[in-house]
């Protein structure tokens, strides 16, 4: 198992209080840190950066929590029970055995249809609008809706978000920048529940009224070969851990790569953010930039002396772009030999 560095995701985390939840959680380890993730579309590599933070966070002493959320697949992404529940454990597959994240990995529908779950769930539906349930909806999800309909499962299933925390007593909940709306509604509703006098529930997470919301722990999205938020991606702008060799090579050759330190907030250095999040720490071995005119190489065993180069010019986009090409090659062939055809099932690998 590689031996991640994690000084560089640090710095990928939005919230104000992450400093010293890392701080608490190596003075207080045990406490649980939950991740929710819905599994629905093919798996790539734009989640590197996600899952780092949580083997970050891991590292610094919290219990990880996966929800892989195989009903909230089947309320927003019309598969069926089956559908829903092999994406799930592909997912799982790819998170444990691939990426080495060691948590509890828990699927929706083993609580979200219990009797305290819905108790939990109905009872929040009393202090929650529909205005704010919208409000709270991410820009890309809000264009959706307002092309085919806002349907009752979309608003169930950002309630079913706020509530997850609670029923499974979650210190800390997990996610990125674009969640920040629904679980500030959570922190809100959870407030309006403990106003209401006389209210009781008998199972323990809902017992203690009392008790605050967790905290929340942000990190910033990733890119896609654009340099542009993952939100706005599409299968054309994602690279998927199917890819065929030629279908990886021309997404690496057409990834936003300006020299030195050209890019905006908008659209990031897509190849430097590869890098970063998908080359160097998953790799035990130092990169390798070979110029093409020369034939002269250069080695690095770091990120930060990677990019110290690129930046300075000392190494041509062009060139990284075939050492890129190289690695993530290894890392996809060496993710489909661990799966062994368990996720070409039900991926159409025409369309990844």
């Amino acid at each position: 198992m590689i031996s991640h560095n994690f000084d560089a995701i640090k710095y990928e985390f939005t919230s104000k209080n992450t400093q010293n939840i890392f701080e608490c959680a190596k003075k207080t380890p045990q406490k649980t840190c939950l991740w929710g993730i819905v599994p629905h579309a093919p798996l790539h590599f734009g989640y590197d950066k996600t899952i780092l933070g949580l083997k970050a966070l891991q590292h610094a002493g919290l219990n990880i929590s996966v929800i892989l959320a195989d009903w909230h697949a089947l309320l927003s992404y019309g598969l069926s029970a089956e559908q829903a529940h092999l994406r799930a454990n592909t997912y799982k597959h790819y998170l444990s055995d691939v990426c080495g994240l060691k948590a509890r990995y828990i699927l929706g529908s083993n609580f979200q249809l219990t009797e305290n779950y819905s108790q939990l769930l109905m009872h929040a539906s009393r202090v929650v609008t529909n205005a704010q349930i919208k409000k709270s909806l991410p820009v890309h999800v809000l264009k959706k809706l307002d092309k085919e309909g806002h349907y009752v499962s979309v608003s169930l299933f950002h309630m079913m978000q706020t509530v997850d925390p609670i029923h499974l007593s979650a210190d800390y909940v997990y996610g990125d920048d674009g969640q920040q709306k629904v679980y500030k509604l959570g922190e809100t509703m959870w407030k309006k529940l403990s106003e209401i006098k006389g209210l009781t529930i008998s199972y323990e997470p809902f017992s203690s009224l009392s008790k605050s919301y967790p905290e929340t722990i942000y990190i910033s999205h990733g890119c896609d070969i654009n340099g542009m938020s993952l939100k706005n991606s599409t299968s054309k702008t994602r690279i998927s851990i199917h890819e065929k060799d030629e279908g990886l090579e021309e997404k690496v050759k057409k990834m936003f790569a300006p020299p030195a330190s050209l890019g905006t907030k908008k659209q990031k250095n897509a190849l430097l953010e590869y890098f970063k999040f998908s080359v160097f720490p998953w790799n035990d071995k130092p990169v390798i930039i070979t110029d093409g005119k020369t034939q002269k190489s250069k080695t690095f065993q770091t990120y930060a002396a990677f990019e110290k180069a690129y930046l300075s010019g000392e190494i041509h986009p062009s060139d990284c772009k075939i050492a890129l090409f190289a690695a993530l090659k290894i890392r996809i062939q060496k993710t489909q030999d661990i799966m062994a055809g368990s996720i070409l099932s039900w991926v159409d690998l025409d369309r990844v």
